[in-house]
């Protein structure tokens, strides 16, 4: 007996560590309706569909019952109908199984920190270059953004979601940059610098940078809503129920585009609660159903592939999405680059969507300095940018519609 008491103990023990949980719950007809910007029901009534989820909120009499119950709730999901709560204990997850109005119960994902990103020697590189785009002319090149600059397109009236580990932009290639909103949604405030912010200023410097001379990026003149979803310390959990808030935010303030560097598979703390390959297919992990809800409400969300190289689950969510314009990487010499995911799917289609430059991409660095990185996280910013000036172009283009014209139109579109 006092064997059994003992393992009972630290089994308790070693799972009274705050973790989050997925709960998705049953309908409610009483659910209040969302409010949305105007710009937002533009968008959907142009681009998206008039059945699309996530028009009513998540249900008050089911949130009242969770929190009466003893239960911390993190991020309520109007597009997943769903809430992620913190466990601390079996007995509540149990108890938390069993309530009327519970349909299933799942583990919160985790993103894994800085996977295979690599960066050169040094923070502070000199010039390279005399030309207007300075040390990021290659990387626009390969994409025509100078041509399509010079016919007028820079981003203007698009509004850019950019979500990440938080976005410091004290540096001058930000001076002019165009910032609607932002918010953190690990700390919960109206400020999405975020400690953990390199991951971010690389990231977002890659779209909407603008230094003539040293840097500029593809949509330098797009607004922009900058979310901070991801927590770059070591002894935090960086969750997906975050990056779907964020999603949930910035569809209400009417964005047309989202970029994320972010992907959601395995590596939980207990391996056992990993996804499995099978779910690879687009429509299962939490992170593409809501991604999927997204396109169908109008809203292009742009990601990267993962770093996972050839593995035959190279393709991590939500890049695994038919409705989502995964990016892959190539070096400067236009090869694949060692650690881009190949693909395809589990169901076989052929991911990623299309390639950019990931290999040795200038960016900036700190409140001042650059660097060069390697990373389908730097690559996936890129294309978003190119994505954004063709929907300056053609507003009214569908998410779907914009993924068919990049397939369509790559240098090996009719052999990928």
């Amino acid at each position: 007996m006092r064997r059994l008491t003992l393992l009972l103990f630290l089994l308790t023990t070693l799972f009274a560590v705050d973790r989050p949980y997925w709960v998705f719950l049953e309908s409610d007809v009483n659910a209040s309706a969302v409010n949305i910007t105007s710009r937002a029901e533009q968008r959907i009534l142009l681009k998206g569909s008039e059945t699309s989820q996530g028009s009513f909120a998540v249900s008050e009499s089911h949130l009242n019952q969770l929190r009466s119950a003893g239960y911390r709730i993190r991020h309520t999901s109007r597009f997943l109908n769903a809430v992620s709560v913190i466990i601390e204990t079996p007995d509540q997850l149990s108890e938390l199984e069993g309530l009327s109005f519970v349909r299933s119960v799942s583990p919160v994902a985790q993103h894994p920190r800085d996977r295979f990103e690599s960066y050169s020697n040094g923070h502070q590189l000199g010039r390279e270059s005399t030309l207007a785009y300075g040390a990021s002319a290659g990387q626009n090149e390969m994409l025509k953004i100078p041509e399509i600059h010079s016919l007028g397109y820079d981003g203007s009236g698009i509004l850019v979601g950019v979500f990440d580990t938080g976005f410091l932009t004290d540096h001058p290639v930000f001076d002019n940059i165009d910032v609607l909103a932002q918010y953190d949604f690990i700390d919960q405030e109206v400020d999405a610098s975020g400690p953990g912010h390199e991951h971010g200023i690389n990231v977002l410097s890659a779209i909407s940078g603008y230094l003539p001379g040293e840097l500029i990026g593809p949509a330098y003149k797009a607004t922009y809503l900058l979310a901070r979803t991801e927590d770059s310390f070591s002894e935090s959990r960086a969750e997906e129920d975050n990056w779907v808030a964020a999603l949930e935010w910035a569809d209400s303030l009417g964005v047309d585009i989202i970029t994320t560097s972010l992907n959601y598979f395995q590596e939980f703390d207990d391996p056992n609660e990993d996804y499995p390959f099978s779910a690879l297919d687009g429509q299962t992990t939490i992170v593409a159903r809501a991604a999927n809800i997204a396109a169908s409400r109008g809203i292009l969300v742009v990601n990267s592939a993962g770093n996972e190289g050839s593995s035959a689950s190279s393709i991590w969510p939500p890049s695994d999405s038919p409705h989502v314009l995964s990016v892959g990487s190539v070096n400067s010499q236009q090869e694949i680059s060692y650690f881009s995911g190949r693909g395809p799917t589990y169901d076989g289609r052929i991911k990623p969507n299309v390639v950019a430059q990931g290999s040795l991409v200038y960016m900036a660095s700190g409140s001042s300095g650059y660097k060069r990185g390697n990373g389908t996280s730097f690559s996936a910013p890129q294309i978003a940018g190119l994505a954004t000036l063709l929907l300056q172009a053609y507003p009214t283009l569908s998410p779907d519609s914009v993924i068919a014209i990049f397939q369509a139109n790559g240098d090996n579109a009719a052999a990928p």
